[in-house]
């Protein structure tokens, strides 16, 4: 599944984007979500105001800056790693996984990895209790916990 299908984002053709900037960190921001006005009752009129009224739901992809942006003492649960891109925004699509998540890339022994992390947590300990409560699938890729300290220092040594 394509992460612009799953999210409802514009990405950039890759053909469009240059060799360096398809390197850099990248924040994708998600489009508007699709809104559905609220049911109304049997019997109940519509008024001018409640068909304007709407629920959204509450989806988002971070990046860099949204990691950037956390307590550097906090922690959150690394998902998976991987070489691939695209691998690791279909994770996060095949796992429906919209609640703080967010991916950036780093180096490791000298190779572009990309990661996904999911949380903030103010303690080690509230992390780890948040692992059983993942959905059983991530959980088979034994997520791990990473202080927001070491990822910070992990972005900015790739820049």
């Amino acid at each position: 599944m394509a992460v612009a299908q799953c999210y409802g984002l514009t990405l950039p053709a890759t053909s469009q984007v240059s060799p360096e900037t398809r390197l850099a960190p990248q924040v994708i921001e998600p489009l508007a979500s699709k809104t559905q006005p609220p049911k109304v009752q049997r019997g109940q009129k519509k008024s001018a105001d409640a068909s304007r009224v709407t629920k959204t739901k509450q989806t988002s992809l971070e990046g860099t800056s949204w990691l950037l942006a956390q307590d550097p003492r906090f922690f959150t649960l690394q998902l998976v790693a991987a070489q691939d891109k695209q691998a690791v925004l279909d994770y996060i699509c095949t796992h429906n996984l919209h609640d703080k998540v967010a991916y950036f890339q780093h180096l490791r022994d000298g190779r572009r990895w990309f990661s996904v992390v999911h949380g903030v947590f103010a303690t080690r300990s509230h992390a780890k209790k948040a692992i059983v409560r993942l959905p059983r699938a991530v959980q088979k890729t034994r997520p791990w916990i990473r202080q927001f300290d070491a990822i910070h220092r992990s972005i900015r040594e790739t820049r």
